[in-house]
């Protein structure tokens, strides 16, 4: 489910497709958020901190 997720809602918002070996939508959370500052960060962390933190407060998502 999470991969399916990941390769849908992640390839339409984030407008590109997953790195090679990102299996999750945090995985690529992730990677967006540390890179360089642009659209896809400012989203992702966003992403990261509004809809991650809710749904698993216990994980590093912020």
């Amino acid at each position: 489910m999470d991969l399916l997720f990941h390769l849908i809602f992640g390839t339409l918002i984030f407008w590109e497709w997953p790195a090679r070996k990102e299996w999750t939508l945090s995985a690529r959370l992730w990677r967006l958020s540390n890179g360089p500052p642009s659209w896809r960060q400012r989203l992702a962390l966003k992403v990261r901190k509004g809809l991650l933190d809710s749904i698993d407060p216990r994980g590093v998502h912020s």
